[in-house]
């Protein structure tokens, strides 16, 4: 009998193509997401809407803080995240919201805004009223002038631009409408505030938010012209300057804000 082990052949040379075919890699899944860091309160901002006869005049204080958010992507053979990019964020917080007594006269509305200011706790940066003057225009702008105030008076026109002149800007409604919907769909508007007005504005919000992700352009073209939607138009004042705030901490060198 042959004791000899059992043994298989093998060629001088391998074929070039394997007898099973493989497939491409798997395809690596991208994951993003972000981190706040360094939260640094700068300023309050303070949005009014002066109402006429049949709207109420309203104000809503934001609560403007700077952080710097980090972008992080990774794979899912990655064992560490790598860092994709930074950039500076305005994160707001309603801290006050309300809506003054149907007709109430100008004056006695700036005497109620001179009031909300004169309470509001210090920050690195004065505090910067902004108002809604498409309706009044001049005239109430210059009587809270005469009365210690100085508002950035705020035209919302049609459109798509902006432009800012010392105390005076016009800004298209598409412009605030899409300012607050980029801050909610981002995670960087809270509404903090308490009181009996609080729920209105949440309840505006989500009306807001649910036109825009329905109609876009064509929501933020009929924005304000059938529903009561006067704190949002505030907030919105109060968060487009909030977020203007956030080249270098500078508005505008020219602007001469209220003294403190």
């Amino acid at each position: 009998m042959n004791d000899a082990p059992f043994l298989i052949p093998v060629p001088d040379t391998l074929p070039l193509a394997l007898p099973f075919p493989f497939g491409p890699p798997p395809r690596q899944e991208m994951r993003e997401w972000h981190e706040d860091r360094a939260m640094q309160p700068i300023c309050f901002v303070i949005g009014v809407d002066l109402g006429q006869a049949r709207d109420f005049s309203t104000v809503v204080i934001d609560e403007v803080n700077f952080a710097e958010r980090v972008h992080f992507q990774q794979s899912a053979f990655e064992p560490l995240p790598g860092e994709l990019r930074r950039e500076n964020v305005a994160h707001h917080r309603l801290r006050h919201v309300e809506r003054i007594q149907l007709g109430t006269s100008y004056p006695d509305v700036i005497d109620r805004v001179a009031e909300v200011m004169a309470r509001v706790p210090a920050m690195p940066r004065p505090p910067v009223l902004t108002v809604d003057a498409t309706g009044c225009g001049r005239p109430v702008m210059d009587l809270m002038r005469k009365n210690g105030l100085e508002p950035l008076g705020v035209t919302i026109t049609a459109g798509s631009g902006e432009t800012i002149e010392r105390l005076d800007a016009r800004v298209a409604k598409k412009v605030l409408a899409s300012t607050v919907a980029v801050a909610l769909d981002t995670a960087r508007l809270q509404v903090v505030a308490t009181g009996p007005d609080v729920e209105t504005l949440k309840r505006e919000l989500r009306n807001f938010r649910v036109k825009v992700t329905a109609g876009q352009n064509e929501s933020f073209e009929s924005w304000r012209e059938a529903d009561h939607d006067d704190l949002v138009l505030a907030a919105a004042l109060a968060i487009w300057t909030g977020e203007r705030l956030r080249t270098r901490f500078a508005v505008n060198p020219q602007w001469r804000l209220l003294p403190r």
